[in-house]
């Protein structure tokens, strides 16, 4: 408390705290201007150095509905695997290893498609012929997993 000489960006002057007040376990300080030929309103930062408001009654209900509204506003901090998840990183890991190049990383492995495309009056055969793979290749699978069951009975 009453320490000075703070420099806020976009501020020409200096400031010094006066005031502080925790709301949701965040801390906020109300600032006064340490100039007196120019009276300007004090100010509120947050503790990170957002500027959340001008007051000249301090901490008044206008103040505390702007601070409310700031931690509303406020982004929560990720945990990091959140953090791979928005940016696309589990999305590449996925495909990486069965994509032929990062730009074909969309979400779709191999970029096979679910439906075969229409072009101008008729379908896809590529599409078609992929689909045709897919399948195959699920129906194999189960016969594969009923020989390895076998074989290890016997």
């Amino acid at each position: 408390m009453n320490e000075g000489g703070y420099q806020i960006e976009g501020q020409t002057d200096t400031w010094k705290v006066i005031d502080e007040k925790n709301v949701q376990e965040q801390r906020f300080v109300q600032l006064v201007c340490e100039q007196t030929k120019k009276q300007k309103p004090d100010i509120v930062l947050h503790d990170s150095g957002v500027l959340v408001a001008q007051t000249i009654y301090g901490f008044d209900s206008s103040v505390m509905k702007k601070i409310e509204k700031f931690l509303r506003e406020q982004k929560p901090e990720l945990l990091h695997h959140q953090k791979f998840l928005e940016n696309g990183t589990a999305e590449r890991a996925k495909e990486s290893g069965t994509e032929q190049n990062y730009n074909m990383i969309d979400g779709c492995v191999n970029n096979n498609p679910k439906k075969p495309r229409i072009i101008g009056n008729r379908i896809s055969v590529l599409d078609r012929l992929h689909i045709k793979l897919e399948e195959r290749k699920q129906k194999s699978q189960p016969q594969q997993q009923q020989q390895q069951e076998r074989s290890r009975k016997n």
